[in-house]
């Protein structure tokens, strides 16, 4: 591939279109092009390097940073606070109930050490 900064007439670009990989406008009188092959270049043509050319690119910069890579939580971790939050929310039910818990809700509070009563977590 080879890089040239060229002229533009009236949207047209003063190239062999057959050889064009990829051209970026600058201005209404100017672009960049990738040419394919060995075209022969034209007088007014400007050689420029494939980095050159890949700083035309919108957003496309060597100057730009990659996005940083979003750290997910483990299967483990996850698993650890959604049963905290459960036990968060069976200890929470069971302080609000009146009447004696559920028997799952007991079983559960049970497993952790914990009666349950008509007032609630005893």
């Amino acid at each position: 591939m080879q890089y040239y900064k060229v002229a533009m007439t009236n949207g047209t670009l003063d190239i062999d279109y057959s050889n064009l990989a990829e051209g970026i406008t600058l201005s209404e009188t100017e672009a960049v092009v990738a040419m394919r092959g060995n075209p022969e270049p034209r007088e007014g043509w400007v050689a420029i390097t494939e980095e050159e050319f890949v700083q035309y690119r919108p957003g496309k910069t060597e100057e730009s940073e990659p996005e940083p890579e979003e750290v997910l939580p483990s299967a483990e971790e996850l698993l650890t606070k959604i049963s905290d939050q459960n036990i968060i929310i069976m200890e929470a039910l069971a302080t609000m109930m009146q009447d004696d818990a559920p028997p799952d809700l007991q079983a559960a509070l049970r497993a952790e050490g914990r009666e349950v009563g008509r007032r609630g977590v005893l």
